[in-house]
């Protein structure tokens, strides 16, 4: 591992409107046993009039093991013009699992949806070592199970050196310097002469401070979802959020005007505050096609720009097919 790389250094790489939701949930799972800071999704911070392949080989070099989802679409997904995405050397997902490759940084491949691991002639040439790569499957019925076997696999790649409890050595070192700078702050302190001062009265022209866009999701909100072109009537969704993502509970009548609640939680997709990806468990009944014998899945939300909006997608229990999903602020 070089010093280039990041110390905690997990890269997600997916395909846009293909695996968002397991990505997302990946993410959400991922982040909560290894930290916040240990696991990326996506390339970002690409600055306008940069070359965008140097700014991805280089993000990609600064990670230590890459993660490629991989769903049924994957090898087959085509552009707007009918042409296979993986066919464009310029195919940001080709970019990145091309430069990992090519920089033997360890790329691991995640099967979902069912997906099987694409053959070598499959692949653009670029890309064929990923097809000798091992994969690990997630499947929806055997999720945490499966993300545990994730885990371990990826545990040797997670420095420890940056931990909070240092090598010995070094945490003698930062104590015995921790000490001179409490002693320091604390001659200073006492030595200066103690100076009253009046408490500050506000002016009625200062700036109120803006409101965190991450709280744009919080409230409540009239949530409607579509199944096999029926909608259903207006649930009450209330969320609260903070700046990884959203929590809440929805309650109502489902399409055939029964009682339906149950909890959701969701990850900003990639950073995007304006995008969730997430999963919701039904707890006030039973989903006949789940094994875990109630209702659950991944949807996948997008805030309109005033933020009074939602609009998305939804499935259930493994189902390849998503329905629709929206939501109008009711506060």
């Amino acid at each position: 591992m070089t010093n280039a790389r990041r110390a905690k250094s997990i890269l997600i790489i997916y395909r846009k409107g293909d695996t968002e939701g397991q990505a997302g949930r990946l993410f959400n799972d991922l982040i909560r046993h290894f930290g916040n800071n240990a696991v990326f999704m996506d390339v970002t911070g690409i600055e306008p009039g940069r070359d965008f392949r140097k700014a991805i080989d280089n993000q990609v070099t600064s990670c230590s093991v890459l993660l490629a989802v991989i769903g049924k679409g994957w090898v087959i997904a085509k552009d707007h013009s009918g042409a296979l995405r993986l066919d464009d050397p310029m195919d940001f997902v080709r970019l990145e699992i091309a430069s990992a490759l090519r920089r033997d940084i360890p790329v691991l491949p995640l099967l979902v949806q069912g997906a099987k691991m694409p053959r070598a002639e499959e692949l653009p040439e670029d890309l064929r070592a990923l097809a000798f790569r091992n994969a690990v499957e997630l499947t929806h019925t055997r999720w945490d199970s499966d993300v545990q076997v994730l885990i371990k696999a990826l545990r040797p790649y997670i420095r420890k050196d940056l931990n909070p409890w240092l090598s010995q050595p070094i945490a003698s070192v930062v104590t015995g310097v921790g000490l001179l700078l409490i002693a320091s702050a604390w001659y200073i302190i006492t030595s200066k002469p103690q100076v009253t001062t009046q408490p500050q009265v506000a002016s009625k022209h200062q700036v109120k401070p803006q409101t965190s866009p991450f709280h744009n999701w919080e409230g409540s909100w009239g949530l409607q979802f579509e199944f096999n072109g029926a909608w259903s009537n207006e649930l009450k969704m209330t969320l609260s959020s903070d700046q990884h993502g959203i929590e809440g509970n929805y309650r109502g009548l489902d399409i055939n005007r029964r009682l339906t609640s149950g909890k959701i939680t969701g990850t900003f997709v990639g950073g995007n505050i304006s995008k969730i990806a997430g999963t919701y468990i039904n707890t006030s009944g039973t989903g006949q096609d789940c094994p875990s014998g109630r209702q659950e899945g991944l949807f996948l939300l997008s805030l309109s720009a005033d933020g009074r909006n939602m609009n998305g997608t939804w499935g259930f229990c493994g189902h390849d097919r998503e329905w629709q999903l929206r939501a109008q602020r009711l506060n």
